[in-house]
Order: structure tokens, then C-alpha cells, then sequence
């Protein structure tokens, strides 16, 4: 697996739209993450498992924060940065992680990653995962089935029960930390049924109130569309009225000119009719 995840794959087979080694795309964007970490949890200490080129590590560590990494990929861990790569370890966490990693965290993450990973391996890695702090920042795609190293794509709810099997549960009301729309944070806490569905019943009638206040905002805005176009309607209709009305006035001045022509026809007939008119033909000859 180690040798899977080289140089071409950070570049190309990622899937997230920006080659990895760009350092001047991805560096302020895990900063803005680790400013959200900071904010949401204060951790003192922290651990990223699958940390690739280590930019969340680094991110933390230049905030104050004691954060650690690891990654199965040692061309990965080659390509952080070269102050913090003693806080970076190659290792698979299937298989376990460095004993001077063996500790708990105030916070611990794994970002895209668990996807990677054959099913038959999913309790190992969890097992010790959840073994490193009380604090879980989960992320992994419920969609990318196109990406070849995608494995074991599963939808959210699959790995909310995994998590559950271990004690922690889904912070329902959590910030989001701006890692992606698939982001989750477990927590490890005593739960009854009793308080779960307290907890999931108040999440959902937040999740209402929010497409309420959608739904009344959405409702609004059309009815004042229809307004607008009532209004316009009404303009165009008066438009309308004037250019019929003025029609009309032209229909008359047409009616009035077609009589007066007719009226001069009738008399340039009469005249040619006339005695005279015949009789002093040979003058206008």
C-alpha cells in the first residue's frame, strides 16, 4: 500500500480538483481548518491519522497546538514540510502505530481516509483510532466510487453505528471545521436510548425550523416576484390601453381622409362628366 501512494497519486489521482504539492493552495486552507479545530475544541494536543504531507499538522503546530501525524505513504511524509517532520511517523494503523505515539489526545482526526481501507481491516483501524482521543473528527466520501484506491465508500450512517459499537456518538450540533460537507465529529460519552433520541429529535427540529425559515424566505421572494410581475403586467396593460386608443384615433384620421378622397374623386368625376369639361376638350389637347 505504501508504494501505491507515490508521487503520481498525490498529483493526479486524489479527486480533490488541486495537485497536492501545491503548497501555496493547500497550506492556507488547512490554516483556516486548524484556526476552526482551535476554536471548536482548544486542543493542547492532537493527532492526524493518514496526515499525507502533513499541512493540518502543520497548520496546528504553527498555532501553538502539539500536533503529531501519521501516514502509510513515506513519499508523503517526504514531502511535509522539513521543520515538522519529526512529528510525522510512516506507519499503517491497521497494524498498530509508534509506541511513542501510544498516548491519548485532546483531539484526534482522519480525513479521507478510512475509504481506503478493505472492510475486513475497518475494526482494527477503529479500534485504535478511537483509542487515541475522546475528541473524533471524522471524514470520509459516501460518493466517490470513480477514485481506483476507494475501497469501502459507505454512507454516514454506516459509520455513525461503527462509532457507536465503540461508545462515541455524533455531535449533532458541532461547528463545521471546513473540511468538507462529509465531515463528522464523534464524541465518546454515556448515552441511553432516553437521551439519544433527545438528542437526534432536537437535532431534527433544528433541521426543520432551518427549512422553515428556508421555505418562508423562498415563499417571500416569490410572492414579491409576483408582485413585480403583477406591477409589470399592470404597466404593460396601460401600455397597451394607449397604443388601442391611439390605434382607434389613427383608424378615424384614416376613415376622415378616406371620405375627404372619396368626396375629391366624386368631384374630379362630376367635373369630367361635366358639359364643359367635354366641350372644352379640344383646349386641352
Amino acid at each position: 500500500m505504501n508504494k501505491e501512494y507515490n508521487e503520481n497519486y498525490y498529483r493526479t489521482n486524489m479527486g480533490c480538483g488541486e495537485d497536492y504539492s501545491n503548497r501555496e493552495y493547500w497550506g492556507p486552507r488547512f490554516r483556516e481548518i486548524a484556526e476552526c479545530i482551535i476554536k471548536e475544541f482548544n486542543p493542547k494536543s492532537f493527532i492526524d491519522v493518514g496526515c499525507a504531507y502533513g499541512y493540518l499538522v502543520e497548520a496546528l503546530r504553527d498555532l501553538g497546538v502539539e500536533a503529531y501525524g501519521l501516514d502509510v505513504s513515506e513519499y508523503a511524509i517526504s514531502q511535509s514540510r522539513e521543520d515538522i517532520r519529526e512529528f510525522l511517523y510512516v506507519a499503517d494503523i491497521v497494524n498498530g502505530i509508534p509506541e511513542v505515539l501510544r498516548r491519548k489526545y485532546d483531539c484526534a482526526s482522519t480525513i479521507e481516509v478510512i475509504e481506503h481501507i478493505k472492510d475486513d481491516y475497518t475494526d482494527a483501524f477503529l479500534d485504535i483510532f478511537c483509542s487515541l482521543s475522546d475528541v473524533l473528527i471524522f471524514s470520509s466520501s459516501p460518493s466517490d466510487i470513480i477514485e481506483k484506491t476507494h475501497v469501502n465508500v459507505q454512507q454516514p450512517e454506516y459509520w455513525c453505528k461503527r462509532f457507536a459499537q465503540r461508545g462515541f456518538f455524533r455531535n449533532l450540533n458541532a461547528n463545521s471545521l471546513l473540511l468538507s460537507q462529509d465531515e463528522m465529529i464523534f464524541i465518546k460519552e454515556e448515552k441511553n436510548c432516553k437521551t439519544l433520541v433527545e438528542d437526534y429529535e432536537h437535532h431534527l427540529r433544528l433541521i426543520k425550523e432551518t427549512e422553515i425559515k428556508k421555505r418562508d424566505e423562498w415563499l417571500e421572494l416569490k410572492i414579491n416576484d409576483i408582485k413585480h410581475l403583477e406591477e409589470e403586467i399592470k404597466l404593460r396593460e396601460d401600455h397597451i390601453k394607449l397604443l388601442e386608443d391611439e390605434i382607434k384615433q389613427k383608424d378615424r384620421a384614416i376613415l376622415e381622409l378616406n371620405q375627404e378622397k372619396k368626396k375629391f374623386w366624386d368631384e374630379i368625376q362630376n367635373i369630367k362628366n361635366s358639359k364643359l369639361f367635354r366641350y372644352t376638350k379640344f383646349l386641352r389637347m
